[in-house]
């Protein structure tokens, strides 16, 4: 991008009731690959499994229901949890990365001379492993930035396809987004 004839791209992600989505069972089995004491792992795994939920309001309840999926809301575990559990997917080249924190994700790509293959297949690989781990689709954030070069000309930007719409902020930012975007 120092020589303008590049682009950075960055698409932030955030998943909708992110901790709810947990599987403790497949929590547990990627647990136990990074090596946590089984001890733990099986305290994590109690904690998350056959936990009685109901709602209620002012003097109404309703019945109890046994929740097997997700961590409980409102605890410093939850994210915590939920960091754990998708740890598993990582990447980091030369011209892209991915940086998490609990339920948010961004992913940057440099983009040179219109190759933005690496960025568009990394954001497809992050949905297919989202849902092989039963996380809903990742939604893109409303506006996912790209930030070009000081000589690159609009004509070279990367071409975006038909589901994507950009807009130019300044001669050096622009703002792109998607439109209809499902994950899919």
């Amino acid at each position: 991008m120092d020589k303008g004839s590049g682009a950075v791209r960055v698409m932030f992600f955030d998943f909708s009731s992110a901790f709810n989505t947990i599987q403790p069972l497949l929590l547990r089995d990627k647990l136990v690959k990074m090596e946590v004491d089984m001890h733990l792992v099986t305290w994590i795994t109690d904690y998350l499994t056959g936990s009685p939920q109901h709602v209620r309001i002012r003097d109404c309840s309703s019945d109890s229901v046994i929740s097997n999926t997700g961590a409980p809301q409102g605890t410093v575990l939850s994210p915590v949890l939920f960091t754990l559990y998708t740890s598993d997917f990582k990447y980091d080249s030369e011209s892209c990365h991915m940086q998490k924190f609990s339920d948010d994700t961004a992913i940057v790509g440099c983009v040179s001379n219109g190759q933005e293959m690496e960025y568009r297949s990394l954001i497809e690989d992050f949905v297919v492993w989202c849902k092989a781990n039963h996380l809903p689709s990742p939604k893109p954030r409303r506006c996912a930035w790209t930030l070009e070069g000081p000589g690159h000309p609009s004509s070279q930007s990367p071409s975006m396809g038909s589901m994507w719409r950009e807009l130019r902020l300044t001669s050096s930012l622009v703002c792109t987004w998607m439109k209809g975007w499902t994950g899919q």
